[in-house]
């Protein structure tokens, strides 16, 4: 599978997944990536690759958010992963997609999300949970309609 049928697979997932799910007062964390998020591809050469700890995404894209690298939130796949995953990463100054946490290392990959500043990390983590998106420790702020 090229990237680019990845990619499109991921969007197709991902709408597959909103259509299923939110309701009158919240929208999906889905629907909520699909409506402020855009596709985002990853760099040739990934410098952070495996730097940060397994599966802790939210967390590792957060250390690694500094100067010219942003926080960024949404949904990957990858060419050995049949779903879409919640996911976190940083996107470096000339918007490519840079990926610390282990296993996410594959050749091919897609990602589509959405860019935070710190001051939205700031505001919409708790220590219970790194999630920018899908916090609902802070009744999912992001989320209301």
């Amino acid at each position: 599978m090229t990237a680019e049928q990845l990619a499109k697979k991921l969007h197709e997932m991902l709408g597959e997944m909103s259509d299923a799910a939110g309701n009158d007062e919240f929208m999906s964390k889905y629907e909520y990536v699909l409506l402020h998020g855009i596709p985002m591809e990853p760099a040739d050469s990934d410098g952070l690759a495996g730097l940060g700890a397994p599966q802790a995404c939210f967390a590792n894209a957060q250390m690694f958010t500094k100067g010219d690298f942003h926080y960024a939130e949404g949904f990957a796949i990858h060419e050995g992963l049949p779903i879409i995953l919640h996911h976190a990463w940083v996107i470096d100054g000339i918007g490519r997609v840079l990926d610390p946490t282990p296993l996410w290392d594959h050749e091919v990959r897609a990602y589509y999300g959405v860019t935070f500043d710190q001051e939205a990390i700031e505001e919409n983590i708790s220590p219970e949970n790194l999630s920018v998106i899908d916090q609902w420790q802070k009744g999912f702020p992001l989320l209301k309609r």
